[in-house]
């Protein structure tokens, strides 16, 4: 597929974007047309600064491929990475998301490890939710979550349904097995 471009919405005739997430500058007395070379910011993606009027702004490189080549009808407010890699802004790699849909991504595609202290419903050390073992169709454990909820979100199955599964009345949920794990007290 060849690189499309698109003008970058604020900027028309200045600056576009392309499908393959590149951004070029338009009718500019030096270096007209030329791609620019984004850096790194502090969180690891790509920005881009943009001129206009004598004044700079940056931006996320993913954010301005989104905004240009993909749809967003329910008006997510951020942009994820499918492949978990920053830098790679190919519009085939984004996906409109919401914060908690990202946060999901982000543990799923090992972005951000979840601290102990986050297990659990108020904290595993309260002791307030239980502990879920995830296990595959043949009883292999597979890992476990510091709480219903957890397992819920990360895995997108209604903890009601693994609720069932834990509690004998129903074999599974999501295509898994589940169970509480015991918990020992000494």
């Amino acid at each position: 597929m060849n690189e499309i471009w698109k003008p970058i919405e604020d900027y028309l005739g200045y600056y576009e974007v392309s499908n393959y997430g590149n951004v070029r500058s338009l009718k500019r007395k030096f270096a007209n047309g030329r791609i620019l070379k984004p850096a790194t910011n502090k969180y690891g993606y790509l920005q881009v600064g943009l001129c206009f009027e004598s004044k700079l702004s940056s931006y996320t490189v993913h954010s301005l491929v989104a905004k240009a080549f993909i749809p967003n009808p329910e008006n997510r407010p951020t942009v994820n990475h499918k492949d978990g890699i920053k830098s790679n802004c190919h519009y085939l790699n984004l996906e409109w998301a919401t914060k908690s849909e990202q946060a999901i991504h982000s543990l799923r595609t090992g972005l951000r490890v979840m601290p102990e202290n986050w297990k659990g419903k108020f904290g595993s050390k309260h002791g307030a939710s239980k502990y879920v073992i995830k296990l595959s169709m043949y009883d292999e454990y597979i890992c476990e979550y510091g709480s219903m909820i957890e397992a819920a979100n990360i895995n997108n199955i209604d903890a009601g349904q693994i609720t069932n599964v834990c509690k004998g009345n129903k074999k599974t949920a999501g295509g898994f097995k589940w169970k509480y794990k015991a918990i020992v007290v000494t």
